[in-house]
């Protein structure tokens, strides 16, 4: 079997997306089986005329394939490409969740890409998703057969687990892209609340996202008095990203939306407790053992959440042990990326 596996852009962009395309191929390299990575350059989602003519002289000028991976990013705006690669092979569309869903595009944008992922998804044989909550949303939001929906979710890389701490200011680390999907900025009108608590905030996440998102959070730390408090990091290689979290108290993410949510993940299995939300597959990848999870774009509720996790040191120390305690259930990149392999398999 030889797998074509198309992306947009650049593989090693620091985001969770590509993480989970990159792991995948490179635990597939150790496996010895054949695959080709095709990049695409372009305004991705949403590529332009010249974009597309270009996506097609490249598809053009690949190698033959047994089975075609389209990365949702890719094409989720672009129908015609699913159409064309759909030709030569059978086509598979990876979607990580609904372009649709993502959070800061006008209600236009979300109609047309809904409607473009719609329509794409009509040359695929099967979708696979990262968690069996985006499986749901896909196959209700495009009425799709639930049989040809398959879920491999991301693995984690184990780490050493972090000792039980209660020596202040606590650390509070928060990894995800600064965009308004994240909901960093809930997370700091939360901790304003909480100023009378010894906390330290660390954010980390690429900030080429989205640069007025990034200019908008540095304003809201001054303007609630909490800049000296928070720091900011681009983004870290694996090393010192994993340092980071060996030196956290609390892992909090308020995002508005994931389809798995992979640094929950990469926090609990290190033993950190979660603060986070119920969107999206959070709670498939948060169990009630590791963290408390409240309704997205609650700031009160949040806080709250925060404040009970800073103050009471025993139910700290409880979900850190309910983390340790769940993290045997958290797959391995080998184990998805065979999973992967085996859907593929069964497909041809």
């Amino acid at each position: 079997m030889r797998i074509r596996f198309i992306i947009p852009g650049d593989i090693n962009t620091p985001s969770g997306g590509f993480r989970y395309d990159r792991t995948i191929l490179e635990e597939w390299r150790a496996l010895n089986v054949a695959f080709d990575l095709v990049s695409l350059p372009g305004s991705y989602p949403m590529p332009s005329d010249a974009d597309k003519a270009l996506a097609f002289s490249i598809i053009d000028e690949c190698d033959d394939a047994d089975i075609t991976i389209v990365d949702g990013l890719a094409g989720g705006g672009f129908p015609e490409l699913m159409e064309q690669v759909s030709k030569s092979a059978p086509c598979v569309s990876l979607l990580h969740h609904p372009l649709s869903l993502e959070n800061g595009i006008s209600k236009q944008d979300a109609r047309f890409l809904e409607a473009t992922e719609r329509k794409g998804l009509n040359f695929t044989q099967a979708v696979i998703t990262t968690s069996p909550a985006t499986s749901k949303t896909v196959a209700e939001l495009f009425s799709l057969d639930k049989t040809a929906i398959h879920t491999v979710e991301p693995g984690v890389t184990r780490a050493n687990h972090i000792a039980f701490r209660d020596t202040p200011p606590l650390s509070i680390l928060s990894v995800g892209s600064i965009t308004q999907r994240k909901g960093h900025d809930i997370l700091i009108k939360a901790l304003a609340f909480l100023e009378d608590y010894p906390w330290q905030l660390t954010i980390i996440g690429p900030q080429n996202f989205d640069p007025d998102c990034v200019t908008k959070l540095n304003s809201l730390c001054s303007e609630l008095g909490v800049a000296h408090r928070v720091t900011f990091l681009d983004s870290l290689s694996e090393e010192a990203l994993s340092n980071e979290y060996a030196k956290a108290d609390i892992f909090a993410l308020a995002s508005r939306y994931e389809g798995y949510g992979m640094a929950y993940a990469e926090a609990i299995v290190r033993g950190i407790p979660v603060v986070g939300t119920t969107a999206g597959a959070i709670p498939d990848t948060v169990p009630l053992e590791a963290g408390l999870l409240v309704c997205a774009d609650d700031v009160d509720a949040f806080s709250n959440a925060l404040g009970s996790m800073l103050n009471d040191t025993s139910l700290r120390q409880q979900k850190h042990l309910g983390a340790l305690a769940v993290e045997p259930d958290f797959p391995t990149w080998s184990g998805s990326a065979k999973k992967f392999l085996e859907i593929l398999e069964r497909l041809l």
